[in-house]
């Protein structure tokens, strides 16, 4: 009601509104993916677009080179 929305679902991310589930905008807006720890099955986000990365799992430690 704020932003004037009329629809469900309304989303209003980094400023833009999108109205109704239009998956090609949203996945605009997002900026990781989750990444599940094949050790200990802790879910960790990891940006997307940035090459290769170095992540060490919060919940074992365990060290994984991924391609985001």
């Amino acid at each position: 009601m704020k932003y004037g929305m009329k629809g469900v679902p309304s989303f209003y991310i980094d400023g833009d509104i999108i109205v109704g589930f239009d998956q090609n905008a949203l996945l605009k807006h997002i900026d990781f993916k989750i990444f599940t720890c094949k050790k200990c099955d802790t879910k960790m986000r990891i940006p997307k677009d940035k090459g290769t990365i170095l992540l060490t799992c919060s919940g074992c430690q365990t060290k994984y080179k991924v391609r985001t």
